[in-house]
């Protein structure tokens, strides 16, 4: 009698199991980085490789970050049109990746950053952090990629 009793408690689980699996489109995005100096002037601007893997995503918005531990973001990020975005609430002005430019669920290119030494979190050389944030045009939360290390140094002299 209690194995009945049992079977037909957990059978309702199992079914529940079978038939409503969560959507892995949600869990499949990753945003990872590569490829940046190890120091940069604080004015320039340097490169970083992205691989953003998002299959079943719409349009993605991206942006580079520095920071300091337990500090806010700073920096500029170049989008497609040429123009430097510092940070915004309006995140479909970083750098645009449309769900067109997938190729089977992933993107890989290059991010343009500098630093924006008008910030009040830029406090000179040193090291900083970097990573790379992914918006959604409907969504404020950011997706963040790994981090990596950047000095930062100048301003460099001209001889």
């Amino acid at each position: 009698m209690y194995s009945r009793v049992k079977s037909i408690l957990v059978l309702p689980f199992l079914l529940f199991g079978i038939f409503f699996q969560p959507s892995t489109a949600l869990a499949a995005m990753t945003i990872s980085i590569g490829n940046i100096p190890s120091s940069v002037d604080q004015n320039q601007e340097f490169d970083a490789d992205v691989l953003l893997v998002c299959s079943g995503c719409g349009d993605s918005y991206l942006r580079g970050a520095l920071y300091k531990t337990g500090e806010s973001y700073f920096g500029f990020t170049k989008n497609a049109s040429g123009d430097w975005i510092a940070t915004t609430s309006n995140k479909t002005q970083y750098f645009k990746i449309a769900q067109s430019d997938l190729i089977e669920g992933s993107w890989s290119g290059k991010l343009r950053v500098r630093p924006d030494v008008s910030s009040t979190f830029f406090v000179g050389t040193g090291l900083y952090s970097f990573k790379v944030a992914r918006y959604t045009s409907s969504n404020s939360n950011a997706s963040w990629s790994n981090d990596l290390t950047i000095t930062v140094v100048g301003p460099t002299p001209t001889l």
